[in-house]
Protein backbone atom coordinates (compact mmCIF):
# COMPACT_ATOMS: atom_id res chain seq x y z
CA UNK A 1 0.00 0.00 0.00
CA UNK A 2 2.73 2.14 0.81
CA UNK A 3 4.43 1.71 -2.69
CA UNK A 4 1.02 2.93 -4.12
CA UNK A 5 1.65 5.86 -2.48
CA UNK A 6 4.79 6.43 -3.03
CA UNK A 7 4.17 5.68 -6.72
CA UNK A 8 1.24 8.06 -6.89
CA UNK A 9 3.00 10.77 -5.16
CA UNK A 10 5.82 10.78 -7.64
CA UNK A 11 3.62 10.82 -10.56
CA UNK A 12 2.25 13.61 -8.78
CA UNK A 13 5.50 15.44 -8.41
CA UNK A 14 5.72 15.76 -11.89
CA UNK A 15 8.12 12.99 -12.34
CA UNK A 16 7.69 10.39 -15.27
CA UNK A 17 7.79 6.42 -14.90
CA UNK A 18 10.54 5.07 -16.98
CA UNK A 19 9.64 3.41 -20.25
CA UNK A 20 11.27 3.03 -24.04
CA UNK A 21 10.11 5.95 -25.87
CA UNK A 22 9.16 5.42 -29.74
CA UNK A 23 12.61 7.12 -30.91
CA UNK A 24 14.16 3.89 -28.70
CA UNK A 25 12.26 1.68 -30.49
CA UNK A 26 12.68 2.59 -34.07
CA UNK A 27 16.12 3.00 -33.31
CA UNK A 28 16.50 -0.48 -31.72
CA UNK A 29 14.53 -2.59 -35.13
CA UNK A 30 16.72 -0.31 -37.43
CA UNK A 31 20.29 -1.96 -35.88
CA UNK A 32 18.00 -5.28 -35.75
CA UNK A 33 17.58 -4.69 -39.60
CA UNK A 34 21.16 -3.54 -40.37
CA UNK A 35 22.71 -6.58 -38.64
CA UNK A 36 20.18 -9.06 -40.67
CA UNK A 37 21.09 -7.26 -43.86
CA UNK A 38 25.08 -7.62 -43.31
CA UNK A 39 24.71 -11.20 -41.81
CA UNK A 40 22.12 -13.12 -44.60
CA UNK A 41 24.69 -12.74 -47.41
CA UNK A 42 27.11 -14.37 -45.17
CA UNK A 43 24.84 -16.94 -43.99
CA UNK A 44 23.96 -17.57 -47.60
CA UNK A 45 28.18 -18.19 -49.23
CA UNK A 46 29.08 -20.14 -46.12
CA UNK A 47 25.49 -22.23 -47.22
CA UNK A 48 26.64 -22.68 -51.10
CA UNK A 49 30.34 -23.04 -49.85
CA UNK A 50 28.98 -26.02 -47.75
CA UNK A 51 27.08 -27.52 -50.45
CA UNK A 52 29.79 -27.24 -53.07
CA UNK A 53 32.23 -28.78 -50.60
CA UNK A 54 29.54 -31.40 -50.20
CA UNK A 55 29.92 -31.98 -53.73
CA UNK A 56 33.10 -32.43 -53.83
CA UNK A 57 33.18 -35.40 -51.50
CA UNK A 58 30.28 -36.65 -52.88
CA UNK A 59 32.34 -36.50 -56.88
CA UNK A 60 35.38 -38.05 -55.26
CA UNK A 61 33.25 -41.06 -53.80
CA UNK A 62 31.23 -42.00 -56.88
CA UNK A 63 34.79 -41.72 -58.80
CA UNK A 64 36.18 -44.19 -56.17
CA UNK A 65 33.18 -46.46 -57.45
CA UNK A 66 33.88 -45.91 -61.01
CA UNK A 67 37.52 -46.85 -60.43
CA UNK A 68 36.78 -50.10 -58.60
CA UNK A 69 34.37 -50.66 -61.36
CA UNK A 70 36.98 -50.11 -63.71
CA UNK A 71 39.34 -52.56 -61.95
CA UNK A 72 36.57 -55.00 -61.83
CA UNK A 73 36.73 -54.46 -66.00
CA UNK A 74 40.17 -54.85 -66.22
CA UNK A 75 41.12 -51.28 -65.54
CA UNK A 76 40.60 -50.21 -69.75
CA UNK A 77 42.57 -47.44 -71.09
CA UNK A 78 43.12 -43.98 -70.66
CA UNK A 79 41.23 -42.98 -73.84
CA UNK A 80 38.95 -44.39 -76.01
CA UNK A 81 35.13 -45.20 -76.02
CA UNK A 82 33.57 -46.17 -72.72
CA UNK A 83 33.87 -49.71 -73.47
CA UNK A 84 37.86 -49.34 -74.27
CA UNK A 85 38.54 -47.41 -70.85
CA UNK A 86 36.39 -49.78 -68.64
CA UNK A 87 33.80 -47.08 -67.74
CA UNK A 88 29.98 -48.04 -67.61
CA UNK A 89 28.19 -47.05 -71.17
CA UNK A 90 25.54 -44.86 -69.54
CA UNK A 91 24.62 -43.50 -66.33
CA UNK A 92 22.02 -45.73 -65.81
CA UNK A 93 24.66 -49.14 -66.22
CA UNK A 94 25.81 -47.95 -63.26
CA UNK A 95 24.11 -46.68 -59.72
CA UNK A 96 26.25 -43.88 -57.95
CA UNK A 97 27.04 -44.37 -54.32
CA UNK A 98 26.39 -40.82 -53.71
CA UNK A 99 23.90 -37.68 -55.13
CA UNK A 100 24.39 -34.46 -55.10
CA UNK A 101 24.02 -32.82 -51.84
CA UNK A 102 21.79 -29.84 -53.06
CA UNK A 103 19.54 -29.95 -56.20
CA UNK A 104 18.52 -26.47 -57.59
CA UNK A 105 15.26 -26.54 -58.42
CA UNK A 106 15.39 -24.07 -61.33
CA UNK A 107 17.60 -26.85 -63.70
CA UNK A 108 16.22 -30.07 -65.10
CA UNK A 109 19.13 -31.85 -63.80
CA UNK A 110 18.12 -35.04 -61.17
CA UNK A 111 21.90 -34.72 -60.57
CA UNK A 112 25.39 -35.52 -61.77
CA UNK A 113 26.22 -35.46 -65.19
CA UNK A 114 27.74 -38.57 -66.62
CA UNK A 115 30.82 -38.31 -69.50
CA UNK A 116 30.76 -39.89 -71.82
CA UNK A 117 27.19 -40.13 -73.00
CA UNK A 118 27.65 -43.92 -74.76
CA UNK A 119 23.50 -44.64 -73.79
CA UNK A 120 22.55 -45.56 -77.57
CA UNK A 121 20.63 -42.15 -77.26
CA UNK A 122 23.75 -39.97 -77.94
CA UNK A 123 24.85 -39.59 -81.57
CA UNK A 124 27.78 -41.22 -83.07
CA UNK A 125 29.48 -37.69 -83.68
CA UNK A 126 29.21 -36.71 -79.91
CA UNK A 127 30.99 -40.28 -78.89
CA UNK A 128 33.94 -39.66 -81.61
CA UNK A 129 33.91 -35.95 -79.96
CA UNK A 130 34.77 -38.06 -76.60
CA UNK A 131 37.01 -40.29 -78.13
CA UNK A 132 39.13 -37.55 -79.48
CA UNK A 133 38.87 -35.35 -76.21
CA UNK A 134 39.86 -38.50 -73.78
CA UNK A 135 42.75 -39.01 -76.39
CA UNK A 136 43.55 -35.24 -75.89
CA UNK A 137 43.09 -35.04 -72.09
CA UNK A 138 43.81 -38.83 -71.02
CA UNK A 139 43.39 -38.69 -67.09
CA UNK A 140 41.92 -34.80 -67.31
CA UNK A 141 39.23 -36.23 -68.97
CA UNK A 142 36.21 -35.26 -67.54
CA UNK A 143 33.81 -38.31 -65.98
CA UNK A 144 31.27 -36.83 -63.55
CA UNK A 145 30.12 -33.36 -63.10
CA UNK A 146 28.11 -31.23 -60.78
CA UNK A 147 25.79 -28.54 -62.47
CA UNK A 148 23.70 -27.33 -59.29
CA UNK A 149 25.11 -24.53 -58.49
CA UNK A 150 23.76 -22.37 -61.67
CA UNK A 151 21.44 -19.83 -60.71
CA UNK A 152 19.37 -21.07 -63.78
CA UNK A 153 19.34 -23.84 -66.14
CA UNK A 154 22.72 -24.59 -67.52
CA UNK A 155 21.02 -27.17 -70.48
CA UNK A 156 18.18 -23.99 -71.47
CA UNK A 157 20.23 -21.13 -71.18
CA UNK A 158 21.72 -18.96 -73.58
CA UNK A 159 25.15 -20.68 -74.70
CA UNK A 160 27.26 -17.66 -74.18
CA UNK A 161 26.01 -17.00 -70.90
CA UNK A 162 28.65 -18.32 -68.00
CA UNK A 163 28.38 -21.42 -66.30
CA UNK A 164 29.49 -23.16 -63.50
CA UNK A 165 29.82 -26.46 -62.54
CA UNK A 166 32.41 -29.03 -60.30
CA UNK A 167 33.86 -32.28 -62.11
CA UNK A 168 35.97 -34.94 -61.64
CA UNK A 169 38.32 -36.20 -63.81
CA UNK A 170 39.49 -39.68 -64.56
CA UNK A 171 42.47 -39.11 -62.53
CA UNK A 172 40.43 -38.30 -59.35
CA UNK A 173 41.02 -34.60 -59.51
CA UNK A 174 38.26 -32.59 -58.44
CA UNK A 175 38.15 -29.23 -60.59
CA UNK A 176 35.98 -25.85 -60.68
CA UNK A 177 35.06 -24.71 -64.37
CA UNK A 178 33.19 -21.58 -64.71
CA UNK A 179 32.87 -20.96 -69.11
CA UNK A 180 30.36 -20.00 -71.55
CA UNK A 181 28.91 -22.59 -74.62
CA UNK A 182 26.91 -25.57 -73.93
CA UNK A 183 28.03 -28.17 -70.69
CA UNK A 184 26.71 -31.43 -72.39
CA UNK A 185 30.34 -31.68 -74.99
CA UNK A 186 33.44 -32.94 -73.37
CA UNK A 187 35.16 -30.15 -74.60
CA UNK A 188 33.58 -27.88 -72.73
CA UNK A 189 35.77 -28.96 -69.59
CA UNK A 190 39.09 -28.30 -71.40
CA UNK A 191 42.26 -29.93 -69.56
CA UNK A 192 45.60 -28.82 -69.58
CA UNK A 193 47.39 -31.36 -71.59
CA UNK A 194 45.46 -30.02 -75.14
CA UNK A 195 45.56 -26.61 -74.67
Amino acid sequence: MQKIEMEAESLSNGTRLRAFSLVEIITVIAIILVVMAITLPIISSAKKAGFESSSRQSLHQNWLALELYRQDWGGGMDYGNAQQMALPLDSSDFRFPEVPPYRNPRTRSTGFTYYPREDGVSSSELVDEWIRYSKRCWAESIVLADFNFNDFDPWTSKPFSPKKALGVVLGGSIITRIREGMPNIPFWWECKNGS
